[in-house]
C-alpha cells in the first residue's frame, strides 16, 4: 500500500546542522526503509499560504506525480 509519511520536528531546539536532530534520525529511518517522507517545518505548519502551495507540491512531486502549471492563472487558484 502506498503511503507518504508528514513528520514535523520542532526545528528551534536543534542546530540546523546537528546530526543527533530528530530531523535527521527520521529522515535517515525512513529513506533506508523506502518510506517516502516530506519534513514540515513550523513556518510551513502556521502560514497557510506555504501549507496550501509548497506542501501540496512536494507531497505530489514525492508521491511520484509531475506537478504542472496551467498556462494562465485562475484567480484565487494555487494548485490543481
Amino acid at each position: 500500500m502506498p503511503r507518504l509519511f508528514l513528520v514535523h520536528c520542532p526545528e528551534h531546539e536543534y542546530a540546523l546542522d546537528n546530526e543527533k536532530a530528530p530531523y535527521y534520525i527520521i529522515k535517515r529511518l525512513l529513506f533506508e526503509s523506502g518510506v517516502p517522507c516530506q519534513m514540515v517545518d513550523t513556518p510551513t505548519l502556521v502560514n497557510p499560504d506555504y501549507k496550501d502551495l509548497n506542501l501540496a507540491l512536494n507531497i505530489v512531486a514525492k508521491c511520484g506525480l509531475v506537478p504542472w502549471v496551467l498556462p494562465a492563472s485562475i484567480p484565487d487558484a494555487d494548485f490543481l
